[in-house]
């Protein structure tokens, strides 16, 4: 489960994510959590959410992570017809961003529209950072569309 919380040591805000059996957790899934941590730590794109922190909270895992405001792929597609230029470009970020995470030898086993967040304008650093592989399935509070 992923929750959008606020760190306040550094005065942001981050995607919590968090194992929905919290400390009733078996060790697979414990040991799966972490894995996925290791992977999202060897990455580092404008194109792939960042890790920020791994830690447990009253016997609770969590993941601290890149909050990405904005709407899936999927969403955006459905709500109005895109340009075939804004498709293209698209297809290529995603492509890149794809390509390096295969270059750090890993897969995303579940890409598909609904996983990948588009970053609003005014929260793209470059080029490359309108799209992330990996949402967090919270919702957005009105205006962060």
């Amino acid at each position: 489960v992923v929750y959008r919380a606020r760190d306040e040591k550094l005065k942001r805000e981050v995607a919590l994510k968090v194992i929905l059996a919290g400390q009733h957790a078996g060790a697979k899934e414990r040991e799966r959590f972490v894995q996925e941590a290791e992977t999202i730590a060897k990455l580092r794109h404008p194109g792939i959410v960042q890790i920020y922190e791994v830690g447990s909270f009253d016997g609770h895992p969590f993941l601290a992570l890149e909050l990405v405001n904005g709407q899936t792929l999927c969403d955006a597609v459905r709500a109005e017809p895109q340009d075939f230029r804004w498709s293209a470009a698209m297809i290529a970020q995603l492509s890149r961003a794809i390509h390096y995470a295969h270059q750090q030898s890993v897969v995303h086993r579940d890409l598909k529209p609904g996983n990948v967040l588009l970053c609003r304008a005014a929260d793209a650093a470059d080029s490359d950072s309108s799209l992330h592989l990996w949402r967090p399935p919270y919702p957005l509070r009105p205006g962060d569309e």
